[in-house]
C-alpha cells in the first residue's frame, strides 16, 4: 500500500481524497498556527479508502529519532471508507515506513465521540483510555443554554452579563492581536509547557476560515479569550487566555457560555470544552468545565500506531545514569506507550516546563 508523506502542508493527493474534511481541525494554517512547519501529513490510501494522519515530530533528546504524542486536538483521525482490511494494511504499511523517517513511536489521539478508537482497535492498533473529556450540547436559545448549567454556573453567567462585555467571534487582527498577549501572560504565569508558546503564530488565524476567537473585556479592557475552531457539527474550544491579575469575578464562566452560545450560530451541534490538566476525575479545570454540560464525561483514547520497541528500549538503556525523571510527563498512557519520555534527557524539548 502507498503512504505518502509530505512536511508543513497536505498533498495534492490528499486535497483531493478528503477534500472539505481538510478544513477544521486539520486546516493546514491553522496546523502552522500550532507546529510552524514542523508537522507532516501522511496518506495512505488504497481504491476509494484512504487515512490521513497528522504527525508532529518531536527530537527525542539529542539523538537523531523522533517520536510524537498530540498535546492538542480531539478530532481524531480521517478516514474515507475505511474497512477492516484497509486499517490493518494501511497500519502495516505506516510501520513499514515509520522507521525510514527515524519515528521511534507515534501515539494518536481518537475522537472522544466517534468511533475511529474501535475501528483503529479491530485493526490490531493498541488503544487506551487516558483521561475525561467534557462535551456540551448547543441547545436551542441562550436560556435553554443557561438552564443547562451546573451549580455556580448560572448565577456567574448572570452576574458577569451585566458587569462585561464580550467581542467575537471573528477572528479581526485586533482580536487576534488581543488574544495573543492574553495568551502570552498567561501561559508563562501557569509556567506552561514550552511548546504552547505559539502566540507569536496567532495571526496565521486570519487565514484559517474555521477560526473563532471570544474576547471578554472589563472597562475596555481584554480579561479572557479564546481560540473556537469549527469542525464539521463540532465546535472545538481550542486555547484559552486570561490575565490573571485583572480576572473579575465570573469572567472565565462568561468566557465559556459566549463560546458555547457563540458556536450555537455555526451550525454546530455540540461544543468540545476540552479536558483538565490531569487525567484525574477530580481534577479542578475539568470540574469548572463539566459545570457547562448537562451531559457525562466522555472518554479520551490513545493509541499506539508504531514504535520500534527495540529502538526506544536502547535510548533508555543509553541514557545518562544521572539523568532526572521528566515530571511533566503526567499521563499514565504516554507513560506506557512513550517510557523514554520518563527520562529527562529524552524529553522533547517543547514537553518540558516553560520556566526550565
Amino acid at each position: 500500500m502507498d503512504v505518502e508523506r509530505t512536511s508543513g502542508d497536505h498533498s495534492a493527493r490528499a486535497k483531493a481524497v478528503c477534500g472539505a474534511r481538510l478544513h477544521g481541525l486539520r486546516d493546514a494554517n491553522l496546523l502552522r498556527v500550532f507546529h510552524g512547519e514542523d508537522w507532516w501529513s501522511v496518506l495512505a490510501a488504497e481504491g476509494s479508502s484512504a487515512w490521513l494522519h497528522v504527525v508532529a515530530p518531536e527530537k527525542i533528546g539529542s539523538t537523531s529519532w523522533f517520536d510524537s504524542l498530540p498535546w492538542w486536538n480531539y478530532g481524531g483521525e480521517l478516514l474515507v471508507n475505511p474497512t477492516r482490511t484497509f486499517l490493518r494494511q494501511a497500519r502495516d504499511a505506516y510501520q513499514d515506513a515509520a522507521p525510514t523517517w527515524n519515528l521511534a513511536a507515534d501515539v494518536c489521539r481518537f475522537d472522544p465521540i466517534g468511533n475511529d478508537a474501535e475501528s483503529f482497535s479491530s485493526a490490531g492498533v493498541e488503544v487506551a483510555h487516558s483521561r475525561p473529556v467534557i462535551y456540551a450540547e448547543v441547545k436551542g436559545d441562550e436560556e435553554a443554554q443557561v438552564e443547562s448549567y451546573r451549580g455556580s454556573a448560572r448565577r456567574q453567567v448572570a452576574r458577569a452579563a451585566k458587569e462585561l462585555d464580550h467581542l467575537g467571534p471573528n477572528p479581526e487582527k485586533a482580536h487576534a492581536s488581543a488574544f495573543a498577549e492574553l495568551m502570552r501572560t498567561s501561559l508563562h504565569a501557569l509556567g506552561a509547557e514550552r511548546r504552547w508558546r505559539i502566540y507569536e503564530r496567532l495571526h496565521l488565524l486570519e487565514l484559517v476560515s474555521s477560526a473563532r476567537i471570544w474576547l471578554i473585556t472589563h472597562g475596555g479592557r481584554p480579561v479572557a479569550g479564546a481560540l473556537g475552531i469549527v469542525d464539521g457539527d463540532v465546535g472545538h474550544c481550542v486555547l484559552v487566555g486570561r490575565d490573571h491579575n485583572n480576572m473579575p469575578p465570573g469572567a472565565a464562566d462568561y468566557l465559556m457560555h459566549r463560546v458555547i452560545r457563540g458556536f450555537a450560530a455555526q451550525d454546530v451541534r455540540f461544543v468540545c470544552l476540552g479536558g483538565g490538566r490531569t487525567p484525574s476525575p477530580d481534577d479542578s479545570l475539568l470540574k469548572f468545565k463539566q459545570k457547562f454540560s448537562d451531559l457525562e464525561p466522555t472518554t479520551l483514547s490513545l493509541g499506539l500506531l508504531a514504535q520500534e520497541k527495540n529502538v526506544v528500549d536502547q535510548l533508555c538503556r543509553d541514557a545518562p545514569s544521572d539523568s532526572r525523571t521528566n515530571t511533566a510527563v503526567f499521563d499514565t498512557v504516554a507513560r506506557t506507550f512513550l517510557p523514554h519520555r520518563r527520562i529527562r534527557s529524552l524529553a522533547p524539548a517543547g514537553s518540558l516546563p516553560w520556566r526550565d
